[in-house]
């Protein structure tokens, strides 16, 4: 929110309770190494340094102050600033009049909407998801395959899960959950490697799997079982398993999950009743490629 008054005064102190609204004193600009914009003279920097800032917000805190938004992004504190008050004035970001810390602000919502609105993955999946969803009776999902991560695009949660568990939206690492070594088994298997090998392996309970060798023996079994299986890699007590969604290129995009809890079910009963309810809506839902639609025909 834009807010009026006298003219600013400089001051020097960024941390909770101190004045963050004035513009701190201009520091010598950081040469920041700027391999995009060198390599690709459209690139706009300033862009790609708002993102950042509003990445900086994706540790999990729910507010975060000037100095902290510059060491998580690498600017100085007075670029830092500028970029914050601009993404506020959007409405992008929300200041707390008490404690003058920042959180992400109602607006986001409408970038989220606008890519789910054209998500034709989810739209195409959310019947067989719900018709899924009624047969097992548990959390059926949806993921798509982002880069080494997955995000959540579609979720069916019980009425018993937590809310930052049922968020749309959410993403975590492919290596940790069924579904992105679900996906990962799609792949080929140096290019699975790549992604495993190159990503940041850090444990998210006390059974998160991180040693290469063992996530590359998970991927090797869901890739001759047609599905994942984790327990309590993502969320203790929780058993799930998934199955890749493939495009018409036969390229895996996403997985439907199914989550449980390990208090209700077993290992073994999973992996009977479950696993093929997964195969099954994920192969509904991928896109024939033009040699399946002449066998069909």
């Amino acid at each position: 929110m834009r807010e009026s008054g006298p003219p600013p005064e400089r001051f020097s102190g960024v941390e909770r309770g101190e004045r963050q609204d004035r513009p701190v004193a201009q520091e010598p600009v950081a040469q920041e190494p700027d391999s995009h914009a060198r390599k690709d003279p459209l690139h706009v920097a300033s862009l790609e340094k708002a993102f950042r800032v509003m990445g900086a917000f994706s540790s999990g805190r729910r507010d975060l102050g000037i100095t902290e938004i510059a060491e998580a992004t690498g600017l100085t504190k007075s670029a830092a600033q500028r970029f914050v008050h601009t993404l506020t004035a959007l409405g992008y970001l929300e200041r707390d009049e008490e404690t003058r810390r920042y959180a992400p602000g109602i607006r986001l919502l409408d970038l989220g909407f606008l890519y789910l609105r054209h998500d034709a993955l989810a739209e195409r999946a959310s019947p067989f998801l719900v018709a899924a969803s009624e047969r097992c009776g548990e959390r059926v999902n949806l993921s798509e395959f982002d880069g080494s991560d997955i995000v959540y695009t579609f979720r069916i949660p019980k009425r018993t899960m937590g809310y930052i568990n049922t968020v749309v939206g959410r993403r975590l690492p492919a290596f940790a959950t069924s579904g992105g070594r679900a996906v990962l088994a799609a792949l080929p298997e140096d290019e699975a490697l790549r992604i495993v090998t190159q990503a940041e392996r850090k444990a998210l309970t006390p059974r998160t799997v991180t040693d290469v060798d063992s996530i590359m023996a998970g991927v090797a079994d869901a890739r001759r079982l047609g599905y994942a299986f984790t327990d309590s890699e993502i969320l203790l007590g929780e058993l799930a398993v998934a199955a890749a969604v493939l495009d018409h290129r036969g390229h895996p995009v996403g997985a439907v999950h199914i989550s449980v809890s390990n208090g209700a079910w077993s290992e073994a009963r999973v992996r009977e009743d479950l696993a093929p309810l997964a195969m099954e809506t994920a192969q509904t839902i991928s896109r024939p490629g033009p040699s399946t639609r002449r066998r069909r025909e």
